[in-house]
């Protein structure tokens, strides 16, 4: 098995193959679940392969199957979840892999294959780590088999199906998470802090890592950012650097919808491209609605339903304010640390650190 960046569909030639992370289920229309991630990119370039994965799913169960050649390359599906709306399965996807190998043996039988190109299953938005799940796939797989992850200016798709346990907006069926050493954030978004530029960002970033450290010191071990523009995205790419030390930190995503990144930019800081990054980083994603609307009140509402649903599931609510006065002020910051104070002051503490745009912008740790 190797390793490379670039992207998949570009890669992938006649003679090659791709495997495709799925699950096992299908739609009344008698489609498969493909919604999602390197599964959605395959249903849109290979139009009706949606219902051959589907037939394969009923005639075979949920086991990996050869899908047919489509543009010249053999594709794959490789289950990683029995329903899009569980987190990925390593012993599912070694048997997935289990079954790859057999299929594409070189042995006159299968598929005569060059390179069968696939990304990382069921890490990122699967829940899994990929330093777990490598060790259980590489000694199944040859030199042929390519895990591809994104180069910089490659599509970056979900690295599955993007199936993972799902919130409802009034904060019924929070995740299971500890509530003892959970800790959530909020903060102002970039046009209250240093707008779009990084450089005004670094020195910022390393008092918020510093931030999460200790944390970390008090015992907190699940840190909870809602994803938006501004000090969400900071503290999660914080968080991350504190992981590298520490091992069993989970840096978590609570979506307020999918599609809260459709109008932001490309590429740059705090951007669509980023964003998609962070997905793939997390170690645990919710959605909290699978509303669709973007209504502007509706999305609104969504805001801040995400918001109290952090609040929910944690004993600490730690708030960059740069603010005077969150009882009377208006914005979703100020909302949400009135939001702790009324509601959920009995879990934890509320913690504030004053942020300042005077000159550079500064934070107090």
């Amino acid at each position: 098995m190797r390793e490379i960046t670039g992207d998949i569909f570009k890669l992938a030639q006649k003679g090659d193959a791709i495997l495709v992370t799925t699950n096992g289920c299908v739609k009344k229309d008698g489609t498969a679940v493909m919604g999602r991630g390197i599964a959605k990119q395959a249903a849109e370039r290979y139009p009706g392969i949606a219902k051959t994965l589907a037939e394969c799913i009923k005639l075979y169960g949920n086991m990996a199957s050869w899908l047919g050649v489509w543009d010249g390359v053999d594709v794959f599906s490789l289950p990683t979840k029995q329903d899009w709306r569980t987190k990925s399965d390593i012993e599912l996807i070694q048997a997935s892999c289990e079954r790859i190998a057999t299929l594409v043996a070189i042995d006159g039988h299968g598929p005569k294959i060059n390179n069968i190109y696939m990304t990382r299953p069921g890490c990122g938005n699967g829940w899994l780590k990929w330093e777990d799940v490598k060790p259980v796939i590489e000694p199944l797989l040859d030199d042929r088999f390519v895990v591809v992850t994104p180069g910089e200016n490659d599509e970056i798709p979900a690295d599955d199906d993007k199936a993972m346990p799902r919130l409802a907006a009034s904060g019924k069926e929070l995740p299971d998470l500890d509530q003892a050493v959970t800790v959530c954030f909020t903060g102002h978004r970039p046009n209250k802090l240093a707008g779009y530029d990084q450089v005004n960002y670094n020195g910022f970033v390393d008092s918020l890592t510093q931030i999460i450290r200790n944390l970390y010191a008090e015992g907190f071990r699940n840190f909870v950012t809602g994803g938006a523009q501004g000090v969400d995205q900071l503290i999660f790419w914080a968080v991350l650097r504190v992981r590298k030390e520490h091992d069993d930190i989970r840096n978590i995503v609570f979506v307020p919808f999918d599609g809260q990144e459709r109008k932001w930019a490309a590429a740059g800081l705090f951007s669509q491209r980023q964003y998609a990054q962070m997905l793939r980083e997390a170690d645990g994603i919710f959605v909290c609605t699978d509303d669709k609307s973007t209504n502007y009140r509706d999305v609104a509402g969504f805001l801040t339903n995400r918001n109290h649903d952090m609040c929910m599931v944690s004993s600490r609510l730690v708030a960059c304010y740069g603010g005077i006065d969150y009882h009377t002020e208006k914005g979703g910051t100020a909302e949400c640390m009135r939001y702790w104070e009324e509601n959920c002051s009995s879990q934890g503490s509320l913690e504030v650190h004053p942020v300042s745009t005077v000159g550079t912008l500064s934070i107090t740790v």
